[in-house]
């Protein structure tokens, strides 16, 4: 999975670059998601993803939710560490990383599923989720 992930980020030769964005966008979903919305969309994941989900997880005792996209890139800019200025370069370009990501992420479900993730997903990744992976 995580091949077909760099394939689909650009970055087919360097693999630790394309987890470590998987990992950003993950650990970004967790820390601006209280346990019981991290543990369902846990559940939806696909298999290959949910070490990738989990992987330092340290529960937040608060949390602030998601409701402006350009808070979530900071916090996946945020979480990815010293290889933001590197994996991350601008806003733009960390869209157009989580779309591809989505977009790995739904070769691995079924329609259902697709339909699933889509309703716990918050508004502003909907959107994106919407229109990378349903049309």
């Amino acid at each position: 999975m995580i091949q077909t992930m760099a394939a689909e980020l650009g970055h087919v030769e360097n693999l630790e670059k394309a987890e470590r964005m998987l990992l950003a966008v993950f650990r970004a979903l967790r820390n601006r998601w209280d346990l019981n919305e991290s543990l369902e969309f846990l559940s939806l994941l696909p298999l290959p993803f949910k070490p990738f989900f989990v992987d330092g997880w340290q529960v937040q005792k608060t949390v602030t939710p998601i409701r402006h996209l350009d808070d979530f890139i900071a916090e996946i800019m945020k979480g990815d560490q010293e290889y933001a200025i590197s994996d991350f370069l601008t806003r733009d370009q960390t869209v157009v990383a989580l779309q591809r990501i989505f977009r790995v992420m739904a070769t691995y479900i079924n329609e259902e599923q697709m339909l699933e993730i889509e309703s716990v997903l918050p508004d502003v990744l909907r959107k994106i989720w919407e229109e990378t992976v349903l049309t």
